[in-house]
């Protein structure tokens, strides 16, 4: 259903990681070029690029699965369709794996330019691409099943709402 939406699809997919990616550019340049520091954690001037672009692939499947649940749940709240929903007679489990296709293939376009502006910067190996997609891929099955839960609340009270947001903006600062 989003994807109808052109506009609104190619900004949400395409430039609103970019934009969330230039402070983090600003300040590991001015980290790394200014601070004195040689080498922290690996990352040097020669490859912090490929380090954010990752990072920000990262906070994409991150964030992406963790709202699709109670964004999914909002909407059919909001189009009165959520009782129609869970009284449809199709598994539970194939509602959320529909979830979870949708989420991939609207994050497959930025996986894939991102990856490709990545090996630009950084020479990375098959292997490598091969392992960074498979923990991205990891990483959304994990943010899907706590998105659930946080669906599943919102939905029995949107009171919630706000204490998950300041939980997982914890969260996210803290990984």
């Amino acid at each position: 259903l989003s994807i109808r939406f052109k506009t609104a699809y190619l900004l949400n997919t395409f430039i609103n990681p970019v934009l969330s990616i230039i402070p983090l550019f600003i300040i590991y340049y001015g980290f790394l070029h200014y601070g004195g520091t040689k080498g922290f954690g690996g990352i040097d001037l020669s490859n912090y690029i490929a380090f954010l672009i990752f990072g920000i692939i990262a906070q994409s499947f991150f964030y992406n699965g963790i709202t699709a649940f109670a964004t999914k749940f909002r909407e059919e709240k909001y189009w009165l369709t959520i009782e129609s929903l869970f009284a449809a007679t199709i598994s539970y489990l194939s509602l959320i794996i529909g979830v979870g296709i949708t989420v991939v293939l609207n994050l497959f376009p930025l996986l894939l330019i991102f990856i490709l502006i990545a090996s630009a910067f950084s020479i990375a190996s098959l292997v490598e691409i091969g392992l960074i997609v498979l923990m991205m891929i990891i990483l959304l099955g994990f943010c899907l099943g706590i998105g659930l839960i946080y669906g599943a609340l919102t939905l029995f009270s949107e009171n919630f709402d706000p204490l998950f947001r300041y939980f997982f903006a914890a969260w996210t600062l803290l990984s």
